[in-house]
């Protein structure tokens, strides 16, 4: 099981994967987020250009090799067979400003390259996060998709949201409702997304989504809330049910089952360092 980290704002490290029901939710962890200082950002626009023109210069030198991937927060590109073996593919992500980031998916046919997605982000904010393109199967048919990530947060919990693309025909369709999903991480062996957010308290107040993908649409399946912040008992709340209080050792019976045994290690660790 892939579980978000905790992140320091001294580390500035990262990590990727947890869901908002609405965009209320999404909003919120938005509004957690620090923003770039007045250096940082002057820093930043001194070297997007630099750093656009080293993407695409890498990518012109290394787009005959069998495979290749570089994922920074200035940009991303990745080489080889991404979404099958039938053909090759390259996906370039470049900063054109310190918000706006394009996303263009090329496909190889004999000596050329040509544009199959493009996408321009405006409000894609270079931050401490390096996980903005995602290769991998989302819907069970064993063929790589692509997430871009257009979000992210960071201050002690990572959160990540952005758009889905499925690989279908060699095209792709994008997932309606896919970005307000935050963490998204898909299981196979029930066909469901998962996804997690931590809401503060040592992250002990969690917050879990359960999803399918239904012609290209995001379904939700349950939404449930676990507060354990009193170190003795947790408020459990699903979807639109009354709240109901359980004892903290057995909150890891009301949270998807994804998910049971890490909260129950996380509550088994609470219980053992409790005064």
């Amino acid at each position: 099981m892939k579980w978000p980290c905790i992140l320091s704002l001294l580390l500035l490290t990262a990590c990727h994967q947890a869901s908002t029901h609405d965009k209320s939710d999404r909003a919120a962890v938005a509004e957690m987020s620090v923003d770039p200082s007045t250096e940082e950002k002057k820093y930043m626009s001194t070297n997007i250009a630099e750093k656009k023109a080293y993407f695409e210069q890498t990518f012109l030198q290394m787009r005959d090799t069998a495979s290749y991937e570089e994922e920074t927060i200035w940009g991303s590109l990745h080489i080889g067979n991404l979404f099958g073996e039938e053909h090759r593919a390259a996906v370039l992500r470049t900063m054109v400003n310190d918000s706006t980031a394009n996303v263009v998916v090329l496909r190889q046919t004999g000596n050329k390259w040509d544009t199959i997605l493009f996408r321009s982000y405006p409000e894609m904010e270079v931050v401490a996060w390096e996980d903005y393109i995602d290769i991998k199967d989302f819907n069970g048919d064993d063929i790589p998709d692509l997430f871009i990530a257009t979000g992210c947060s960071y201050i002690m919990h990572t959160a990540s949201w952005g758009e889905l693309w499925l690989s279908v025909n060699d095209r792709f369709r994008k997932v309606e409702g896919f970005e307000d999903v935050v963490n998204p991480t898909y299981y196979k062996q029930d066909d469901r997304i998962y996804a997690y957010q931590s809401r503060g308290c040592a992250d002990m107040n969690m917050y879990f989504g359960v999803l399918r993908i239904s012609n290209y649409k995001v379904q939700h399946i349950t939404a449930v809330s676990c507060d354990c912040c009193s170190e003795d008992s947790c408020i459990i709340k699903a979807d639109a049910r009354k709240a109901i209080t359980v004892p903290i050792q057995k909150a890891c019976e009301y949270v998807p089952a994804y998910y049971a045994d890490v909260v129950k290690e996380k509550c088994d660790w609470v219980i053992e360092h409790r005064q």
